[in-house]
């Protein structure tokens, strides 16, 4: 999806849907997607990592844009196991991947898989969340682990991972969560909480349905949050108060993607914009099966 030009009467046409690659299907089904500047990186379920470059050019004839992925190069992250999650470190061009609980880490670039790393890589871990509002050259990320009622604080440099610290005594096992400076989100299996790591306390947000509701936590822009609900996307502060009208999803939304002033659910069969300024459904367009979406910092959404 890319901006479109069109600032004409309501419903505004907030993206045009633009075809940019079709993907082999020797690779299996893409399975989740990382962005870092122009650069996108897909993982499949055969366990491979595939490195694209994102490129545009504008028409001067009638001023239409038009985009393309180029295939740069690929890595195996975990042989024959679905890739269910990537993170991009530009400072140190590091790609790290995780499949079936199993960390990988690969040059970001060359894709060269880094062996530096193997000594310091945490154990059993199921999801991953950088710092991002980090100061830090090296990267911060935070790590879940299956069936530990805490979380690992912890720095990755251009040669391996540092633990920082350890927060236990949490309410539950961590499913997912989201880092943002002193504050992280946490979803536990029905239910959000939001804990602050100077004060080391947990409040209780809201809980979600897990058989209807994917749990998603995302950073929309300065000290506001996103976190899907039962039909509703909420969005709070810091403090964990609302501090907006939360969004009325039409179709319940398996990924939610940002690009100023718009916010993007992507469910099962639809695509829905609405603009963060007024709460307001903007734009609706078919899109069946969806599979893994990235926003490109602001300049468009990519959806597989």
């Amino acid at each position: 999806m890319a901006h479109s030009a069109n600032t004409t009467q309501q419903p505004v046409k907030a993206f045009d849907l633009v075809s940019v690659i079709d993907f082999k299907a020797s690779y299996g089904l893409p399975s989740c997607t990382s962005v870092a500047g122009n650069d996108l990186y897909v993982g499949y379920t055969s366990g491979h990592v595939r490195h694209f470059l994102l490129s545009s050019a504008t028409s001067a004839t009638n001023n239409r844009t038009k985009y393309q992925l180029r295939y740069l190069d690929e890595m195996i992250g975990v042989p024959k196991k679905r890739i269910t999650q990537i993170i991009v470190a530009p400072t140190i061009a590091r790609v790290i991947g995780l499949a079936e609980n199993q960390v990988f880490v690969g040059d970001m670039f060359s894709m060269v898989g880094a062996q530096s790393y193997q000594r310091s890589m945490p154990k059993s871990v199921t999801h991953m969340a950088i710092n991002e509002t980090s100061n830090s050259y090296d990267l911060e990320i935070a790590v879940c682990q299956s069936k530990k009622k805490s979380l690992q604080l912890m720095l990755v440099n251009s040669e391996r991972f540092i633990s920082k610290q350890e927060i236990t005594n949490l309410m539950g096992v961590p499913v997912k969560v989201h880092w943002s400076g002193s504050v992280l989100l946490i979803a536990y299996e029905s239910h959000y909480t939001l804990y602050n790591i100077m004060a080391r306390t947990e409040m209780e947000l809201f809980p979600y349905n897990p058989t209807t509701c994917s749990p998603l936590l995302r950073l929309l822009q300065s000290e506001q949050f996103y976190l899907n609900g039962d039909s509703l996307g909420m969005i709070i502060n810091q403090t964990g108060d609302v501090c907006k009208a939360p969004i009325a999803w039409i179709n319940q939304p398996r990924f939610v993607c940002y690009s100023a002033p718009y916010i993007v659910g992507i469910s099962s069969s639809v695509i829905q914009v609405y603009s963060l300024l007024d709460q307001q459904l903007k734009q609706k367009s078919s899109f069946a099966n969806a599979l893994a979406a990235a926003d490109f910092g602001g300049h468009g959404i990519y959806i597989t």
